[in-house]
């Protein structure tokens, strides 16, 4: 039975950083979509709203955009709305039949094909855009008689690593004919190593964000969140705290930002609960170009004990 105790921590440990992300994601979309109900309340005629999938300002779908649909329209459903919502498989089926899909919503050329979407009186459409660590979500509700936007909303969701796995990732297409076979020589597989880029020391938690490097210097992006208690951190910005790269080879912290608060050395900050901190810290003389850090060590201390924050196989960008 004693075998099974790091399993089963291991186990309880990832389900609770989804489900306070997962809580996190429901209050944000809350916020929104319980402003652009109260604006459609105002309006008549609304009998029967659907959501389709989010895009890009470009229109581009995502496996982002179509999660986030999913997401909006459950907490609509939640929400003191005057109209029901229409169920996302009945919608895909009159985008289809109507010859529309989530780009030609955006496009004011559609605006006849709109009008043929039967028992859909208001269609809600929403672009997302990345600005550094959040996503900001336009929403707007359009009439399909007119295509004229009876409401809208804005807001931002925080980007965590899955949002951003999910924001990067395209819904692909499908080739139009069967491409032809071709006899190649065989290549060893590709061994995708899965980044750990989040480490708790409770309350605190840890995400890394981007690490980049611009010369000899490496810059990681963090974010820092005490949840549920306020707690002063120090961190080290010396050889205590270093990064390794795919080679071994060692590089010390000589940087660091937590906050507003900036420097070489030692530094503490005040972390207010549950606010997400914006954080930094940059590595120096890297002599030569590195793709991976394979382990992230920083020192720190939270007043009582020291913190041994510790990262690994954390992609670096250029």
């Amino acid at each position: 039975m004693q075998k099974l105790t790091p399993i089963l921590c291991f186990f309880f440990f990832g389900f609770f950083m989804n489900a306070n992300a997962q809580d996190a994601l429901d209050k944000e979309i809350s916020v929104i979509i319980n402003d652009l109900v109260t604006k459609m309340n105002t309006k008549g005629g609304i009998k029967n709203v659907a959501i389709s999938d989010f895009t890009k300002l470009d229109g581009t779908p995502t496996e982002l955009g179509k999660y986030l649909a999913e997401q909006f329209s459950d907490a609509m459903v939640n929400a003191n709305a005057n109209f029901s919502i229409i169920d996302r498989a009945r919608l895909n089926f009159l985008l289809k039949e109507a010859g529309l899909d989530a780009r030609g919503l955006l496009d004011p050329s559609s605006a006849a094909k709109l009008g043929k979407l039967k028992g859909v009186d208001a269609i809600v459409v929403g672009t997302m855009t990345s600005e550094g660590e959040v996503l900001r979500i336009n929403v707007r509700a359009l009439n399909l008689e007119s295509a004229v936007v009876q409401a809208s909303a804005k807001g931002i969701i925080r980007r965590t690593p899955a949002i951003i796995a999910l924001e990067e990732k395209g819904l692909g297409e499908v080739p139009a004919s069967t491409p032809v076979k071709v006899a190649v020589d065989p290549k060893p597989p590709v061994i995708t190593i899965k980044p750990e880029a989040t480490f708790e020391h409770p309350p605190l938690l840890f995400e890394c964000l981007e690490c980049k490097q611009s010369g000899a210097l490496v810059t990681c992006k963090l974010r820092i969140t005490s949840n549920g208690k306020d707690l002063k951190l120090g961190v080290y910005a010396n050889k205590e705290s270093k990064i390794i790269d795919g080679e071994g080879n060692d590089y010390f912290m000589s940087a660091l930002r937590l906050g507003n608060v900036s420097g070489q050395g030692y530094h503490e900050k005040d972390f207010a609960r549950d606010v997400p901190t914006s954080s930094e810290f940059v590595f120096s003389d890297v002599n030569s170009k590195i793709n991976l850090i394979s382990k992230m060590d920083v020192r720190g201390w939270d007043q009582k004990t020291y913190v041994n924050i510790t990262l690994r196989n954390i992609p670096v960008k250029h």
